[in-house]
């Protein structure tokens, strides 16, 4: 998908709460209260688009309520297979996707796969086929999922005029997650509502605001704790994990650590915030640092099977992405 398509490696999805679902199919944030669901007030993308003769699908997770009034088929999807919550799967055993009852007319297919999600789980075909773990299998078989789509969709000859995005839950010239839904109605021709809107519409022509030039605020509830502007990065707090979890050989930056950056208390620095340029500055948490160590070298049940591994010593180097 990538060498045939458009590649965002600085692309951000809204946080926290699970956003694959919660992305709004319309704009910003999670738009869910702990206790409810989704809001009455929000128009889903699945709705606008029956403006075009759209028919809307989701298989998968939701996550925005359990409640009747808070289902997929109130908010505008025609079809729903999956679960309320999440993380309750295998959903069934079909080898194919369930795409051509869609392919009649134009449609909109959410598939929202919760494998890779604790509880980690994969189907029987691919159990103990990856070298790391469960976790491995979840992932080649996602892998092999995605695959059967675009498989399906050359076999019904409409990958030509198809759109397929494929986001992370968990993460704008930077991109997010918001920008799907205004791109989404720009490429159906459909109006976009009468309210303002978080997304930008990345399809080509003259863009109305330029990505390098938008603001990305993170937030911790109500905390703002950064916020990006191109290449340059702010921080006003900052915390890894706490002692507990670090001492207890839980490190989620092995081999990243930087003194004052990758704390194990809160840390306020609004007096005198942290800027880095993400692009240049060496101190900045980065993920492009490969260790062999951080491998699951030893993944449950290994003892039952003998085949149980030493992790070699910590040696971290800089990757090398070929793309």
């Amino acid at each position: 998908m990538a060498a045939q398509g458009m590649l965002f490696p600085n692309f951000y999805t809204a946080n926290p709460l699970e956003s694959r679902t919660s992305d709004r199919k319309t704009a910003p944030y999670t738009p869910q209260e702990i206790v409810g669901g989704i809001s009455s007030d929000e128009v889903l993308l699945p709705r606008l688009l029956k403006k075009k003769d759209y028919v809307s699908k989701i298989v998968g997770k939701w996550h925005l309520g359990h409640r009747p009034q808070f289902l997929p088929l109130e908010h505008g999807f025609d079809q729903w297979f999956g679960a309320p919550n999440c993380h309750f799967g295998p959903y069934n055993r079909n080898e194919r996707p369930n795409v051509p009852s869609l392919s009649r007319q134009p449609f909109f297919l959410y598939w929202a796969p919760d494998s890779t999600h604790a509880p980690v789980y994969a189907s029987k075909r691919f159990l103990g086929r990856s070298q790391r773990g469960r976790y491995g299998d979840a992932v080649m078989e996602l892998d092999d999922s995605v695959g059967q789509i675009l498989s399906w969709l050359s076999a019904l000859g409409i990958e030509q005029n198809t759109f397929v995005f494929f986001t992370s839950d968990n993460g704008a010239a930077l991109a997010n997650v918001m920008d799907l839904f205004s791109t989404s109605l720009a490429l159906a021709g459909v109006t976009p509502p009468n309210q303002t809107l978080d997304g930008l519409d990345l399809t080509p022509g003259p863009p109305t605001t330029s990505l390098t030039d938008r603001p990305i605020f993170y937030y911790r509830g109500n905390q703002l704790m950064a916020v990006r502007l191109g290449a340059y990065k702010v921080h006003y707090w900052t915390w890894s994990n706490s002692w507990e979890e670090f001492e207890s050989g839980i490190n989620f930056c092995p081999g990243q650590e930087v003194p004052g950056v990758t704390t194990h208390t809160q840390k306020e620095h609004d007096l005198e915030p942290i800027i880095f340029h993400l692009g240049r500055d060496p101190a900045a948490p980065q993920l492009n640092m490969c260790d062999l160590a951080a491998m699951n070298w030893a993944p449950a049940g290994c003892e039952k099977l003998g085949k149980c591994l030493k992790g070699p010593e910590s040696k971290p180097w800089k990757c090398a992405w070929p793309h």
